[in-house]
């Protein structure tokens, strides 16, 4: 599937000749795009190309900055900038916006042709290729072309067959670093602050002497921090020297390194790093091994990590109380991935009695430092009024929170709150909008529910097609009431040839799931002979699975027997 566009995750390119860099003039394009129209506007690129400014005009850069840029203002801004660079100049390109890659080439989108843009193709002439942008660069003694694009995909057309995230960029000459805001296949964060978890980072980190390797190793951490390691910046170099934004002091003092028995050692400590790579290659055995000794000393971010290996038994013995002690640590460090696992825990009683009232706490804790992750649990809290008064709109208030960090359990929420008019009126198009959000990453449920509006043309015409296509995502992830809508298409022929051996086929998938409607369709195949030999037996075992389960269709179907 490498002809998709692939949501463009925020990724670091940087070529390295590294001639005496102290010499050097320093030159930057910054673009932030965020004035979209429609759906596709974002909060945050005009304010990181302004934080980025200030950063790069202290490291020394002369900047040409552009916010909310057409595609001729952009390409005009390139060239000019082009004509500036000579091997005696570092250029730098930021770029902050939306971004898509197709057909193995990555496009940066203007805000005045994304109306325009109908098919993958057009992005050719309707976006600004990123081969164009290197190109422009390539007199230049030292390049570095930084990318925070992009959090969604801007186009609706486009959501269903759209994988999540940035292609891993293998093949770099030497002198090349390449790094990622995020690993391939995720997408990075737009968040709720000012700026996006990255740049928000990068800009502060930026005016540390550090060498620029280990700028990134501290800007990972940082985001894995800020994300709860839903977002992992990671890099690849192939460079020799060292670039400082800003250089160390006249004495060439070191910056002070974390001490390794701080509770505040960073995920760049060389134990810490071994143990992310461990995680990173799920060799948790490893992983664990490396964890424990800091989680003893006090890191909050080990013991929250080890509690995961607990909690799911990953190299060692599944133990929720252990994993709940380690959680406790670190909760009561403030770790806001901590709080909400231990929420979690309370919530359903794992390897304690369940206390939902503890969970709303724990959830509130963490929440209130931006989590994501525990504004929806809270919104799942107040939906269900579990440990609390039910309320609709304090739900959708935290669905919305996490939402609009990219949370697609959260988006999937609201989806159903606007499908089904809880504490909103009932808006198929607001539902089916939050569903195709959820669904572009990959959740199975709402790939499965946007199956549903379009077969039943509920805030969209109807469509079997597409609506088959959501059906097959979601049953390619094995959800049985996918599987049980495609064995209903084939079994009645809806937008395709009828074939009862299909039919049957999905339905035994869902089936052997347990999928009651899946097993009582099965019974009706071999009730009436479509596609198998008549056999009243078969038909009545399934049925009786089925009705057992409490499926009408299959109870009165039994009376016949």
């Amino acid at each position: 599937m490498s002809r998709f566009i692939r949501t463009f995750a925020t990724f670091l390119f940087i070529l390295l000749a590294l001639p005496a860099l102290a010499t050097q003039e320093r030159i930057a394009l910054v673009i932030g795009n965020a004035g979209y129209p429609g759906g596709g506007r974002l909060a945050n690129p005009v304010n990181d190309a302004r934080a980025m400014q200030n950063a790069l005009e202290r490291a020394g850069f002369q900047v040409i900055k552009l916010e909310d840029a057409g595609l001729e203002d952009m390409e005009s801004a390139i060239l000019a900038f082009s004509k500036r660079l000579d091997k005696n100049t570092v250029g730098l390109f930021y770029y902050s916006g939306h971004g898509l890659q197709y057909d193995g080439n990555n496009y940066l989108l203007p805000i005045d042709t994304t109306d325009k843009i109908e098919a993958p193709a057009h992005l050719r002439s309707k976006a600004v290729s990123v081969d164009y942008v290197l190109a422009s660069m390539e007199n230049s003694g030292l390049n570095i072309v930084i990318f925070d694009a992009c959090r969604n995909i801007p186009f609706r057309s486009f959501q269903r067959s759209v994988p999540s995230g940035l292609a891993a960029m293998n093949h770099y000459p030497d002198g090349t670093l390449i790094a990622y805001a995020t690993a391939p296949g995720k997408v990075a964060l737009d968040g709720l602050g000012e700026n996006s978890p990255y740049t928000a980072s990068l800009v502060k980190r930026m005016a540390e002497p550090l060498p620029l390797e280990q700028l990134l190793k501290k800007v990972r951490s940082d985001v894995r921090a800020e994300t709860g390691d839903r977002q992992s910046p990671w890099y690849n170099a192939s460079i020799e020297g060292d670039f400082y934004f800003t250089a160390p002091d006249a004495q060439g003092n070191a910056v002070a390194q974390d001490s390794p028995t701080d509770s505040n050692i960073g995920d760049n400590d060389p134990v810490m790093a071994d143990a992310l790579d461990a995680l990173d290659r799920q060799d948790y055995v490893l992983a664990a091994q490396r964890l424990l000794p800091l989680a003893t000393q006090g890191h909050a971010s080990a013991q929250y990590r080890l509690g995961l290996l607990y909690e799911h038994g990953l190299g060692t013995n599944q133990d929720y109380a252990t994993a709940r002690a380690w959680y406790e640590q670190a909760a009561a460090k403030g770790l806001a991935t901590a709080q909400n696992k231990l929420g979690y825990l309370y919530r359903n009683g794992f390897g304690v009695a369940r206390d939902y009232h503890k969970a709303h706490k724990l959830y509130e804790q963490a929440a209130a430092q931006g989590l994501a992750a525990a504004q929806s649990n809270l919104g799942y809290l107040y939906q269900n009024g579990l440990g609390v008064t039910l309320d609709y709109d304090k739900a959708r208030e935290y669905y919305e929170q996490a939402a609009v960090q990219g949370l697609a359990g959260a988006q999937s929420n609201l989806g159903y709150l606007y499908q089904n008019g809880l504490g909103v009126a009932q808006d198929y198009v607001k539902a089916r909008e939050y569903y195709e959000q959820a669904a572009a990453q990959g959740l199975a449920d709402t790939q499965n529910a946007l199956g549903y509006f379009y077969q039943n043309g509920l805030g969209v015409a109807q469509d079997y097609d597409k609506a088959r296509e959501y059906y097959e995502q979601a049953a390619a992830q094995e959800l049985p009431s996918a599987q049980n809508y495609l064995g209903y298409f084939y079994q009645h022929g809806l937008g395709i040839a009828q074939d009862y051996d299909k039919a049957r086929a999905y339905y035994e998938q869902a089936a052997a799931q347990g999928f009651a409607a899946a097993q009582s369709n099965l019974g009706y195949l071999y009730q009436n002979g479509l596609g198998v030999a008549q056999d009243d037996d078969t038909a009545r075992a399934w049925y009786e699975k089925a009705a057992a389960q409490g499926n009408k269709i299959a109870q009165e179907a039994l009376q016949a027997y």
